[in-house]
């Protein structure tokens, strides 16, 4: 899948550009053909917590961890990386779904934040390679593209 221009990808795709795991060499690869990954500010605790849970399960030391914030915020000082506000629009948006949704929709408060940023930010596909988050995006009119699924 080549993946162009600037689009939204949710923190746990985020996360494989930082952390060697599954479906981090592909995520890495459509990355590149991105001018921009943009991502809810959510991600700003989303992303060290992620990291310190590596340390949590012995997978990374704390020196590890520092250095992939580093790059963060390298990414977010060269533009490549987007931390998009939380606005009043995005949590009318996310309570509206609620709202209205059914009872059997399976929704995570930071999922439909992330939904709903990306629908405020005028985008029409969310990347993320959660398939509860991609299975509700139809309920925030976005198409959800999984970039690593094979």
């Amino acid at each position: 899948m080549a993946i162009t221009g600037t689009v939204y990808w949710d923190t746990s795709l985020v996360l494989k550009l930082y952390a060697m795991e599954t479906g981090s060499r592909e995520a890495r690869k459509d990355a590149r053909g991105a001018d921009r990954l943009v991502v809810s500010v959510l991600a700003q605790g989303e992303i060290p917590s992620a990291f310190h849970r590596k340390v949590r399960e012995g997978q990374w030391t704390g020196a590890e961890v520092k250095a992939a914030l580093k790059q963060v915020d390298r990414d977010v000082a060269d533009g490549l990386l987007v931390f998009a506000p939380l606005t009043s629009d995005v949590w009318q948006r996310v309570r509206s779904v609620y709202e209205q949704a059914p009872g059997t929709l399976f929704l995570r408060a930071p999922d439909a934040i992330h939904l709903a940023t990306a629908t405020e930010g005028g985008f029409t596909t969310i990347y993320s390679n959660d398939r509860h988050l991609l299975a509700a995006a139809p309920r925030f009119k976005l198409a959800g593209v999984n970039p690593i699924k094979p």
